[in-house]
């Protein structure tokens, strides 16, 4: 039986004074922060990806899940 992982996602960007978002040539990129979330709620192993990485992973899980309902549908 496979483990269920919950995953907590949030955006994450520099705010600059003006009121405008970095674009990673001030601070830092603007991002996804993905954080475990344990069975007690505590938040456990976090890593952060681009816009672009997080359109790629998206892309990877709708292609696992496609192919996976490809092979249990036989």
């Amino acid at each position: 039986m496979l483990a269920c992982v919950k995953l907590s996602l949030a955006p994450r960007a520099v705010q600059l004074r003006d009121g405008t978002i970095d674009d990673g040539t001030i601070e830092e990129p603007p991002g996804i922060a993905v954080d475990e979330i344990g069975d007690d709620g505590r938040r456990g192993e976090h890593f952060s990806v681009t816009l672009q990485g997080a359109r790629h992973l998206a892309e990877a899980l709708i292609a696992a899940a496609d192919e996976l309902e490809r092979r249990s549908t036989r």
